[in-house]
This record gives C-alpha cells, structure tokens and sequence, in this order.
C-alpha cells in the first residue's frame, strides 16, 4: 500500500507529520507493507511548512497510478485576512493551482482515497 501525503507552502505541520509518523510505524509493524512518501504539486525539492516556516524534503510528484491513499493536510497562517500568509490566501492559492483538479481525479480513479 502507497500512501502520498500532498505538501503545499504554508501546509499545517502537525496535518502532515502526525499521519506521516503512524503510516511509517504500521510500516515497520507490516513488514514493509506500507509505504508513506511526501509529495508535492510544485515544481522544487523543499516545501516551506506553517507554522514555524520549516522546509521539508518532498519526493517529487503525486502519483496516481500508484497511490492507494493521497493526502492533503490542512493549511495554518494568519487569521488576519489581508496578511501575505494569512490563511485565506494559503486556501485560495491552492484553489487557483493544481490540487483541486488532483484531487478530482483521486475521487475517480477505483481504489485510491482520498483523505
């Protein structure tokens, strides 16, 4: 079983970390079973996190010829609408991007779920 965490810039680190964290320990416990990899939409090697602007290494691309499992963890930022990294601007920036049309097809590709 693959499982593909989807990273964006201001992701909220606990929504990503804490499931990163027990899909790898069923690993272990399986035998190698299940694989856990953190993915991205953007084009780089690094995303920045929120809170605490932490750069976390991703794997490249979704895959969904091989994912069981995607994963898109929430956003965090600033409560103050205007604000650069406030987290409307987060949200709407991933709505304008690519995850609403991945995520569309997760929803219709038989066997992969979308979380």
């Amino acid at each position: 079983m693959l499982v593909q965490i989807v990273l964006f810039d201001g992701f909220d680190l606990l929504d990503a970390i804490a499931p990163y964290e027990v899909f790898s320990a069923a690993d272990m416990l399986s035998g190698g079973k299940i694989k856990v990899e953190l993915v991205t939409l953007q084009s780089c090697d690094r995303v920045i996190s929120a809170p605490g602007d932490l750069p976390i290494a991703v794997k490249g691309a979704p895959d969904l010829g091989r994912a069981d499992f995607l994963l898109v963890p929430g956003a965090a930022g600033s409560v103050e609408p205007e604000a650069e990294d406030s987290l409307l601007t987060i949200v709407a920036r991933e709505a304008a991007g690519g995850l609403p049309g991945l995520a569309k097809q997760a929803l219709s590709r038989e066997g992969c779920t979308l979380v």
